[in-house]
C-alpha cells in the first residue's frame, strides 16, 4: 500500500531522527555495560591496564562472550555477533577514534545518500567485513571501523561517480582518509585488515546501487529494507546479552584467573 495503511509518515518522522548519535550511544551503552561486567568478574583487567591501548579495556573473554564476532563464532551459528560485533569496543582509544570518525563519516554519508541508505551502508559494510574476517582469520574482532572503511569506500566511490568540484572534493578527502586510517592501523598493530577491506569493498560496491547525485529521493522499499536491517540489529544486541548471561557462567572461573 503507497501509504503503508498510515504509518507513511510515522515512517518519515523516524528518517528524521539523528542516527549518528543514536549509533554512538549504542556504541557508549555497549562498553559500559562491558566494562561493569569486567569490574564485577575480574577488575584487575580495568584498574591495571598493560600499557595504553590496554586503558578502559573490557576484559577480551567477556567481549567475546557478549557481542564481539569470530571464526568459531560464526561456525557455532551464532550469526548474529556479524551485526553486534560493530557496536563493540576494546577500549577508551578504540571506542574513541570509531566514534569520533564516525562523526564527520556518518553525518556525511546520512546528508549524500540519505539516512535510510546511511543505514543500509553502516549495517551491511559491517556485516561483509566480519564475515570476510571470520572466514578468512578466524581471530575474535569488534568494532565500528569495519563499516567506517565501508563509509569511506561508498563516499569515495560517489564522488568518482559524481564528478564535478564537489564530487572531486569528496573523492580526493576520502581517500586521503583511506590512506591515513589504513596506515595508521598498520603503525598500531593488531588491527583487523580483512574486515577493514571487506567493508571497504562493500561500501565501493554499494555506491555503484545509490544514486550517483547527492540527496536523491528514498523509496519505501529502500526505508523499510533499511528499517528491517535496524530492527534486525537490535535484535542481534539482545541475543548477544542474553548470551552473555547464558553461556558465561562455565567460562566464569576462567575469567575471574585473568
Amino acid at each position: 500500500h503507497p501509504n503503508l495503511w498510515g504509518l507513511g509518515s510515522r515512517l518519515n518522522d523516524f528518517w528524521k531522527e539523528d542516527l549518528v548519535q543514536a549509533i554512538t550511544m549504542v556504541c557508549m551503552a555497549v562498553y559500559v555495560l562491558h566494562v561493569g561486567l569486567t569490574l564485577i568478574v575480574v577488575p584487575s583487567a580495568i584498574l591495571q591496564p598493560r600499557d595504553w591501548f590496554s586503558i578502559g579495556a573490557p576484559h577480551p573473554a567477556i567481549s567475546l562472550l557478549a557481542g564481539a564476532t569470530s571464526g568459531a563464532q560464526l561456525w557455532s551459528g551464532h550469526l548474529w555477533t556479524l551485526l553486534s560485533a560493530s557496536f563493540v569496543h576494546y577500549g577508551i582509544l578504540h571506542i574513541g577514534f570509531n566514534l569520533w570518525w564516525l562523526q564527520d563519516l556518518g553525518r556525511l554519508a546520512r546528508e549524500v545518500f540519505g539516512p535510510a541508505r546511511f543505514a543500509l551502508l553502516f549495517v551491511l559494510t559491517g556485516i561483509v567485513g566480519f564475515l570476510l574476517s571470520d572466514i578468512v582469520s578466524g581471530v575474535p574482532t569488534a568494532g565500528a571501523s569495519c563499516s567506517l572503511f565501508g563509509l569511506l569506500g561508498a563516499l569515495a566511490t560517489f564522488g568518482w561517480r559524481r564528478g564535478g568540484v564537489v564530487g572531486k572534493r569528496i573523492k580526493d578527502q576520502m581517500i586521503r582518509w583511506i590512506i591515513i586510517a589504513t596506515l595508521y592501523a598498520l603503525m598500531m598493530g593488531g588491527v583487523n585488515h580483512f574486515g577493514h577491506g571487506g567493508g571497504l569493498l562493500a561500501g565501493i560496491g554499494l555506491a555503484f546501487v545509490f544514486p550517483r547525485h547527492e540527496r536523491q529521493r528514498e523509496g519505501r522499499g529502500v526505508q523499510l529494507a533499511a528499517l528491517g536491517l535496524l530492527a534486525l540489529t537490535g535484535v542481534s544486541l539482545l541475543a548477544a546479552a542474553i548470551g552473555w548471561f547464558v553461556m558465561s557462567p562455565p567460562y566464569l572461573p576462567q575469567i575471574a584467573a585473568g
